[in-house]
């Protein structure tokens, strides 16, 4: 685990797959953005396009959006 990883887990939020019971991938902030651990983000950076309280435009995955949402933001849906 590199300085990043261990950073991404310490300070980053867990959330559940919506497919496979069991298995959790982390939601984090870094020096590029918003990352997560699931294979929709490393291969495309997501497959969504997001509208975040009506202002801000981001490209994310479905567990970015679920986060965002826990935290009180209003966040619109788009698929790429």
């Amino acid at each position: 685990m590199n300085d990043r990883e261990l950073w991404s887990k310490l300070l980053g939020e867990e959330i559940e797959s919506f497919t496979y019971s069991g298995t959790t991938y982390t939601v984090a902030v870094d020096e590029t953005g918003g990352t997560c651990t699931c294979m929709d983000f490393r291969i495309r950076k997501g497959s969504w396009h997001f509208v975040v309280n009506d202002e801000y435009h981001v490209q994310g995955c479905k567990h970015m959006e679920l986060a965002l949402e826990k935290r009180g933001f209003k966040v619109k849906r788009e698929f790429i």
